[in-house]
């Protein structure tokens, strides 16, 4: 079952397209990784995909049910109460954190919770301090993020996200405030998350992460999709020579 389907994904910014005609599809417990150069219009791609921007013509469709429609040339979305109803079923896990500096590491994690699902206050917070232990921060529950560190702002910023209990997650340039040490933490972090049925979808300037921890890779460029299969095979044996110019020329 694919968890998430785009078809046909068209985006413009000024009148310039950034998004061209673009499908894809997510299945449920796998992992997406999109690589390109900059410009390519994966970050674009990313927040059309996981509805925070609408996208100007295509579909998508969520967990089976058909969020965008395209209508003559353009992408037709659901009324607004429905949207933000399928927005749940969405984690997203910003470069920057977007953590609330003014609440501690657990508000941060129930805020959503309670006030968007009215879940009981001792369940939530239940919720929370198990997936912090997850995390590895059940020392920093009442710490306060200008305390943490990037690593730690990162997990604190996943575990709120599971705590809406998404069926995808998207994360964008996940390793890029982390260590090596770290970054192979994250990606076996990301390993579980989809041995748990979690669809994941990174957006990463890793050739070796992509490769590592993604079950099928997109190289994107220009808006387009220039080539896309299995991970290991995109990186290790492109088969289209731009995608091999590209990785080989980023040393993997």
């Amino acid at each position: 079952m694919n968890v998430l389907e785009i078809a046909n994904l068209t985006k413009s910014y000024k009148g310039k397209k950034v998004i061209r005609g673009i499908s894809l599809s997510v299945g449920k417990g796998k992992i997406l990784a999109i690589i390109g150069p900059s410009g390519a219009g994966k970050t674009t791609l990313l927040r059309c995909a996981s509805l925070l921007e609408e996208a100007e013509d295509g579909e998508i469709t969520l967990q089976g049910e058909t969020i965008a429609s395209s209508i003559e040339g353009k992408a037709a979305y659901l009324p607004d109460k429905e949207l933000n109803k399928a927005r749940r079923a969405i984690g997203i896990v910003f470069q920057s954190y977007n953590l609330f500096p003014h609440f501690s590491v657990l508000k941060n994690v129930i805020d959503a919770p309670l006030t968007v699902l009215k879940e009981d206050k001792r369940e939530a917070r239940e919720k929370a301090e198990k997936l912090l232990i997850m995390m590895g921060l059940e020392d920093k529950m009442n710490a306060y993020p200008f305390e943490l560190s990037g690593g730690q702002k990162q997990r604190v910023a996943i575990a709120r996200a599971l705590a809406m209990g998404p069926r995808v997650i998207f994360f964008d340039e996940p390793t890029g405030a982390l260590d090596p040490q770290l970054t192979t933490q994250m990606s076996g972090l990301m390993r579980s998350l989809a041995d748990d049925g979690i669809s994941v979808v990174i957006v990463t300037h890793e050739m070796s992460f992509a490769r590592d921890t993604a079950d099928e890779i997109i190289f994107m460029e220009n808006g387009c999709i220039i080539e896309q299969g299995e991970a290991r095979k995109v990186i290790d044996a492109p088969e289209k020579e731009r995608t091999r110019e590209f990785i080989w020329g980023s040393g993997r």
